[in-house]
């Protein structure tokens, strides 16, 4: 339909992100990375300032799951079948609304 589909999750292995490389190539679609390429300081004050987030990351134990997640996370690499990956700084998403999402596109583009 010409749509873009985004998979918003961590996928911090390549086994975890095979799924969705599958999936595309299943319909013979393009695939794309986009790694959202936060330092850890900055994910370690935004789990320090949660209060019942969804996903129970927060507090001392979501400092235990982000830790583990940096022990354990693997990039992504264009062997795994991505068409293209980029690496977005926090700095170049302000909002994370529709402008941001478009520039985001427009520099995968490039």
């Amino acid at each position: 339909q010409g749509k873009n589909v985004i998979v918003d999750r961590c996928n911090f292995d390549e086994e975890q992100r095979k799924t969705w490389i599958n999936l595309a190539y299943q319909f013979k679609l393009s695939i794309d990375a986009i790694i959202l390429d936060t330092p850890y300081e900055i994910c370690e004050n935004r789990i320090l300032k949660r209060k019942d987030h969804p996903t129970q990351v927060h507090g001392k134990d979501g400092l235990n799951i982000l830790e583990n997640f940096k022990q354990i996370f693997k990039p992504p690499n264009y062997n795994e079948g991505f068409e293209r990956i980029l690496n977005v700084k926090p700095d170049e998403i302000v909002d994370c609304k529709e402008d941001d999402i478009k520039e985001i596109i427009r520099k995968l583009d490039e």
